[in-house]
Formats: C-alpha cells, structure tokens, sequence
C-alpha cells in the first residue's frame, strides 16, 4: 500500500474500538519466510499468497464468513506450501509474463524517476508497490526486492537512495530481458 502497509494498518484498527474485532486477512505477493508468522502477531486472523489458489481462497472464506477476530484464538493451522511453478495449475509460466512485465516496469521506472525529481512521495510509493506486486506475480524476486527498496527509501525521504535504486532496477530488468530473449545469463532469485 502506498501510505501504509498491512501490518501498520491492522495494528491501527486492532487498537481501536470501532471494527476492532473484524478478520483481517494477509494477501501477500511477497511469500517470504517468516510472512505469516508477522502477519498473524500484527493481529491479522489468516493469510494468503500469490498467486492465489482457489482451494486457499475457499478455506478462508469458509473459516471467516461471519467470524469475529479474536485475540486470543490460535491462528489457523498453515496451508500447504503452494506448489512448484511448472506444476501449479491456477498460474502460467513466468516467462510468458516477462514482455508484459518488462515493459510495465520501464514506464514504472520512468514514472518513478520523474516523482523522485519532485520529490513526490506518494506517486514513487504508488509506482514502486505496483511494481513490486506485478515482480511478485511474475516471480521475478529481484526485481520485487528492487521496487520495494525504493518504496522504502521513498518513504524515508532519502532522494539519493532512490535514483540509486531505480538504477539498479533498470540494471536487472536490461538482465531480464536478455535472458527472455533466449540469453544464456541466469538471475538469481
């Protein structure tokens, strides 16, 4: 989210008194380890990855539908790890995805560079989470790391580690695209 993430917003509504007791649901694109772990102790009642499954969908609606959080619940058993990319059925290849993303990623940056010369806040933030979210789908990690670095140092203000940033994001998608286009180099997650 461009202002707050899930964490800071679940906290703020779970210490309020209005809607405090509503589930809240963590539906993530990034899948790293310990996600779920940080979601439920910020009060959160379940969590679900990208690329979602129908089965993971269905669970938490089943479990939820007209459930109110409670604190002091244990949180609901983890799901099986999602499934290898080649075998997942509810997904496509990444490698289709990488045109599409690659080109959403240049305007992305260039939308980020001229926000940063404003100092905007805001619309790099917004940019970044887009981006971030479409490298998540794509299961491109770098380039997911890449945007959420900017996200971060756009939100600490610091302009510096911003074009920094965009730089070596558009380092790995130049890195990318040639691997799309049958180049030998490997990227590393």
């Amino acid at each position: 989210m461009p202002l707050q993430d899930g964490l800071e917003s679940t906290m703020l509504i779970r210490s309020g008194t209005a809607h405090s007791d509503v589930p809240i649901i963590a539906l993530t694109a990034h899948g790293l380890d310990g996600d779920r772990e940080r979601c439920l102790a910020a009060g959160m009642d379940d969590y679900i990855q990208k690329p979602l499954r129908r089965a993971d969908v269905l669970r938490v609606v089943q479990t939820w539908a007209g459930r109110r959080h409670r604190p002091s619940a244990p949180p609901a058993p983890a799901p099986p790890p999602a499934p290898a990319l080649s075998t997942a059925v509810d997904i496509w290849p990444p490698r289709q995805l990488l045109p599409a993303l690659l080109a959403a990623a240049e305007q992305h940056i260039v939308n980020m560079e001229e926000a940063a010369r404003e100092h905007d806040e805001t619309a790099v933030r917004a940019e970044a989470h887009a981006l971030e979210g479409a490298a998540a789908i794509a299961r491109t990690s770098r380039i997911q790391r890449g945007a959420r670095t900017v996200g971060h140092s756009a939100r600490n203000q610091d302009w510096d580690q911003v074009l920094s940033a965009l730089a070596r994001l558009r380092d790995e998608c130049d890195l990318l695209r040639g691997i799309g286009e049958g180049g030998s180099q490997v990227a590393a997650g």
